[in-house]
């Protein structure tokens, strides 16, 4: 049984940086938060839940907490959006794939960012 993250999962966090790193040289305006649809972590690993009116409400609220680095987005059964704050990023994330989920997550300690997808 596997414990640690996929291959995939390694090889898609690599081409992350390397995307990253290539316009940071080139001088392009990047920005500062990654995300990916269908994905979320265990909510038990959450540091603070709560329900937000939107998805950017979330991203922003994630942005101005110093321990924030990973955020997800999830309806509850009231059709209301839960958002969830973790204080790790993807290389220690074990992922659940849901349909409904948004997972974004902060480049930790670069001043290199980028974003994959637009929200």
């Amino acid at each position: 049984m596997r414990t640690g993250p996929s291959r995939r999962h390694l090889l898609f966090v690599a081409s992350l940086w390397l995307l990253a790193a290539a316009q940071a040289a080139l001088g392009k305006r990047v920005w500062n938060r990654f995300a990916l649809q269908g994905k979320t972590f265990n909510q038990s690993s959450a540091y603070a839940t709560e329900v937000v009116p939107d998805v950017c409400t979330c991203r922003r609220r994630c942005f101005v907490q110093r321990k924030c680095k990973a955020w997800t987005t999830l309806t509850n059964r009231k059709r209301q959006i839960e958002c969830s704050y973790r204080e790790y990023g993807p290389i220690q994330t074990s992922f659940l794939d849901l349909p409904n989920a948004l997972y974004g997550f902060m480049e930790g300690g670069s001043t290199v960012r980028l974003m994959v997808t637009g929200f």
